[in-house]
């Protein structure tokens, strides 16, 4: 049974369809990317995973447990979190008090030290920088701290929304980096991205979307011997 699984999902914004019936898996311990261009709908398709924004239609299920409908605090509390996109810290909050407050909801508390201890051993520029405001940091570190704070839920599935947008380089080869060792850690993610070619070097699986629909899935040797990522980015479809 897949960890997550979501059938026929379609998002509108008022009269706007963003998400056409995208239907996707993602089993345990796997690293999976939604891919395409910018206003693919690959965001609104995380969005409504998490209840930020309704299901039109279709269906989520989480632990074959049905959570279509579910608040998004309910699902923080399963073990579902998200990491968003343009990284939105808490600018006026120190480190500690954004990694405080990413642990909120989590519903075992028991274990709360070890996460501390996972996401500095992670990232020991943050621990350099534990009492810093987070708005003070460079865009790599907020990212960094985005990711680590999203962790600090212990999550069963690890939502990753456009990690790579607005950083340099380098920065993106690091975050890059830092995905693939928390895929090797066994943390299960679905990842949304428009760097297809680093993507492509780091996930099991992935699905193309285009104009709100997935026009292609298999595994990421199958995507780069396909020229319909190419096509989908020209806008053949």
């Amino acid at each position: 049974m897949p960890l997550l699984t979501v059938s026929d999902l379609k998002v509108r914004y008022g009269p706007v369809e963003a998400v056409r019936g995208v239907s996707l898996n993602v089993e345990e311990g796997e690293l999976v990317a939604l891919l395409g261009a910018n206003g693919a709908g690959k965001s609104s398709t995380l969005n409504a995973i998490v209840s930020l924004v309704p299901a039109a239609e279709g269906s989520i299920s989480f632990r074959g447990k049905d959570v279509t409908k579910l608040p998004t605090e309910m699902l923080v509390r399963r073990g579902i979190t998200l990491c968003p996109e343009g990284r939105r810290v808490f600018s006026g909050l120190t480190v500690a008090e954004n990694l405080r407050l990413g642990s909120y909801g989590r519903a075992d508390t028991s274990t709360l030290s070890d996460s501390y201890d996972q996401v500095f051993e992670l990232f020991p520029i943050l621990k350099e920088r534990e009492h810093q405001f987070a708005g003070t940091l460079s865009g790599g570190q907020q990212q960094m701290l985005a990711i680590a704070r999203a962790l600090m839920i212990d999550p069963k599935l690890l939502l990753l929304d456009e990690p790579s947008l607005g950083l340099a380089p380098q920065i993106v080869e690091s975050i890059f980096e830092l995905i693939a060792k928390l895929r090797a850690q066994g943390i299960t993610i679905l990842l949304v991205e428009q760097n297809v070619a680093m993507s492509l070097d780091i996930i099991d699986r992935g699905y193309l979307v285009a104009g709100g629909a997935v026009v292609a899935s298999g595994t990421a040797e199958e995507l780069k011997s396909s020229n319909i990522v190419e096509e989908a980015y020209l806008g053949a479809h």
